[in-house]
């Protein structure tokens, strides 16, 4: 999925269990291998809480690697589940800033 990130200073690097959910202009949600277009609240939940069970570690980390032109919305969906699903640790991703 093609995502422009917007830019920004850098405060941490990818981790290799990280939960990547990439959201592009057009407004198809990525979440690990699962590609969701027109995604409601109910499968933004579900493809998360897929993705948490894969992982072995308790404490894990969603990047949300959204396109800068995408909605809000969408981007907000995936911090609202994530949380309902408990999870603490939240990030989103930016460009080096050149």
């Amino acid at each position: 999925l093609e995502v422009n990130l917007p830019s920004a200073a850098p405060s941490s690097t990818m981790q290799s269990n990280d939960i990547v959910v990439q959201i592009n202009q057009a407004g198809i949600i990525q979440i690990d291998e699962v590609l969701i277009e027109r995604p409601t609240a109910a499968q933004v939940e579900a493809a998360l809480t897929q993705a948490l069970a894969r992982q072995s570690n308790e404490e894990a980390r969603i990047v949300i690697q959204a396109d800068g032109d995408s909605a809000h919305r969408l981007v907000s969906r995936v911090l609202v589940s994530a949380s309902a699903l408990g999870v603490r640790d939240v990030a989103i991703a930016t460009q080096a800033q050149p």
